[in-house]
C-alpha cells in the first residue's frame, strides 16, 4: 500500500499543477482543455 500511495502522491500533484491553469483556460478555450488534459 506504500508502494501505491508513493506513486500517487507525485501524480496528483503534478496533476493538480495542470488543472489549475488548464481550468483556467478551460473556461477561455474548451479546445485547449481537451488536448491540454489528454
Amino acid at each position: 500500500m506504500a508502494k501505491k500511495k508513493h506513486k500517487k502522491d507525485p501524480g496528483k500533484k503534478q496533476k493538480s499543477s495542470e488543472v489549475v491553469p488548464t481550468t483556467t483556460a478551460g473556461c477561455r478555450g474548451s479546445s485547449i482543455l481537451l488536448p491540454g488534459q489528454h
